[in-house]
């Protein structure tokens, strides 16, 4: 899980989640053509903008540093439905980079603990205009 937005206020913290998970994309795919083997490594990324609790959650004899709440899940959600080296952006995330990304809408999904489709979008590059 990547924090974009804090500690500090980021005016574009929602682009440079997106451009983090496009170098993450890119960068696998120089490893796994560096590196010739059957076990590729692979990961799936959710990008959502909302509020969370940030800090040190749990008991004192185990706790960790993380980030909870609705807006957390629903980042976690879009990732489970995405594809390995897929970059899925929730609908808030989307309107925050619509003119400066290029992205395709998907079919809405199901999100667990919600009755309403979630609208997603696929992130596949950054504009060039």
């Amino acid at each position: 899980m990547g924090l974009f937005n804090w500690p500090e206020a980021q005016g574009d913290h929602t682009l440079r989640a997106a451009k983090a998970a496009l170098k993450m994309v890119k960068d696998i795919g120089l490893h796994h053509e560096q590196h010739k083997t059957d076990s590729l490594l692979n990961f799936k990324v959710g990008i959502n903008v909302g509020v969370a609790v940030v800090g040190n959650i749990g008991i004192p004899q185990r706790s960790e540093y993380t980030a909870i709440g609705d807006s957390v899940n629903l980042a976690k959600r879009p990732q489970e439905y995405a594809q390995p080296s897929q970059i899925l952006l929730s609908q808030s995330a989307y309107e925050r980079v619509k003119g400066l990304v290029q992205a395709v809408p998907l079919e809405a999904i199901q999100v667990r603990g919600r009755t309403a489709l979630e609208k997603v979008y696929e992130l596949q590059g950054l504009r060039r205009d």
